[in-house]
């Protein structure tokens, strides 16, 4: 049995499944965590509005700084309207297929509906 070295700020974040992580990766999220006044910054230059949904900077031959700021709220607030997308989709298979414990309480699935709801009128005013 190989001796894995604990990560104890990353385990205090995401508890047992930090042993799921790489080595590597958890290494990196440990030195960060560690050093917590080099977090800020870090996060406060990936919070200037450019970050596609998947993290990359949107850069767009000939748009404004404004335009690609839009565009990438737009790829933001799309990747979220998808994941409650999703979640309404298994949720509504669960309750066709599903036992009665695998299915979501209304409340849950009203609050996914809501959340959608509000997602998309966010996407249609970023385009007026």
């Amino acid at each position: 049995m190989s001796a894995r070295t604990t990560y104890p700020n990353l385990r205090r974040l995401v508890g047992e499944s930090a042993d799921q992580l790489p080595a590597d990766i958890a290494e990196r999220i440990e030195d960060v965590l560690a050093e917590p006044s080099d977090l800020l910054p870090a996060l406060m230059a990936r919070m200037d509005g450019r970050d596609n949904a998947d993290g990359q900077t949107r850069k767009g031959t000939g748009l404004s700084p404004s335009q690609a700021v839009t565009l990438a709220s737009l790829s933001r607030t799309l990747a979220g309207l998808n994941a409650l997308i999703q979640m309404l989709h298994a949720a509504e298979a669960a309750r066709v297929q599903g036992s009665a414990g695998q299915q979501l309480p209304p409340d849950v699935v009203e609050g996914l509906l809501l959340a959608a709801r509000e997602l998309a009128r966010y996407a249609r005013q970023q385009l007026e």
